[in-house]
């Protein structure tokens, strides 16, 4: 660590002289522009981004080596550590053609710009700077509140349409999930590599980019859950405890809302309210409920669904301190 004395400059500015070796090791000379974000106690000096981030990365992966099932990993990796251009080569392409289409069609904004019988290549054309953390997150949060609106129209039997139509509902708004899932980790690793002052749509610090990819994942743990609680009560031949069921629901769906509601405040004793109350009365209500319910095979089903719901929702609102 060194150290720098800080020197009054005029009125109204005190300066300090940087080191020559950070000047040197990030090429800066006379008249360049440095960022400076203040974080916490902290004052970060950055110095003005260059475009690596924005150029256009190029990945290529051999089909014919890669390990079976792994081609699906590899790819989400590649969209998520923000490749522009991904190339799929090796003999192999014909019989994995359709697989590879498949995975690149659940990618937003990566579409197939060239097939041969050798090669596809896939191209993304998400413009990073154009993307808001924010509202990609209240899609999520949207659809999430829907699928609770579904359940609890199961309940009161209000469904329009066949089981069928339910459950293609449900799948496709757990589709719609997961490229957005993918869509917010790209961006929180675009943003973490990305000056504070030039995030574009994006007025975020450090901080905050790593409570959002926390929460990315609890979020897609709990559509999963909805997602097989709908199908669990569409597919149900006959459907007992609603109403114990749908009280239930509006309570985990309340708590949701409430924990949401801290998380996009930021309100540390909102949080706290949030999470006190769901540890001690849903958690009881829940538990309760299932022990009661031990010998009913229908309620029995869906134990696991709840309690997970349950661990998940009690999650976000401890993401604020």
């Amino acid at each position: 660590m060194e150290y720098r004395k800080l020197i009054k400059f005029g009125k109204n500015s005190f300066v300090i002289s940087l080191p020559k070796s950070w000047i040197e090791k990030n090429h800066l000379k006379k008249s360049d522009l440095l960022y400076l974000a203040v974080e916490s106690d902290q004052l970060v000096i950055t110095p003005e981004p260059k475009t690596g981030m924005n150029e256009e990365r190029e990945l290529s992966v051999d089909v014919d080596r890669v390990v079976p099932g792994s081609l699906r990993r590899r790819l989400k990796s590649s969209y998520i550590d923000n490749y522009h251009v991904i190339t799929f080569f090796g003999k192999t392409i014909p019989q994995q053609a359709d697989h590879i289409r498949e995975e690149v069609n659940d990618l937003m904004a990566l579409e197939i710009v060239e097939q041969t019988p050798t090669k596809i290549v896939a191209k993304n054309y998400l413009n990073m700077n154009e993307i808001s953390l924010s509202e990609t997150l209240r899609k999520v949060d949207n659809i999430l509140r829907y699928e609770f609106v579904i359940l609890k129209n199961i309940l009161t039997k209000k469904i329009e349409g066949t089981k069928e139509d339910v459950i293609k509902e449900a799948y496709r708004m757990d589709g719609d999930i997961n490229r957005l899932m993918f869509l917010l980790l790209r961006t929180v690793k675009f943003l973490s590599n990305t000056a504070e002052i030039s995030r574009g749509k994006n007025v975020i610090n450090n901080e905050d980019l790593l409570r959002i990819w926390m929460l990315i994942s609890v979020l897609e743990k709990i559509g999963d859950e909805l997602k097989r609680l709908i199908k669990k009560l569409i597919s149900a031949k006959q459907l007992v405890k609603e109403k114990d069921l749908l009280f239930i629901v509006d309570q985990i769906e309340d708590a949701f809302k409430q924990a949401m509601k801290s998380f996009y405040l930021k309100d540390v004793e909102l949080a706290f309210k949030v999470s006190e109350d769901n540890k001690v009365r849903l958690k009881k209500l829940i538990l309760d409920f299932l022990e009661k319910n031990t010998s009913n095979v229908f309620v029995a089903s869906m134990r696991e669904n709840f309690v997970n719901l349950y661990y998940n929702i009690v999650e976000i609102p401890r993401l604020q301190y």
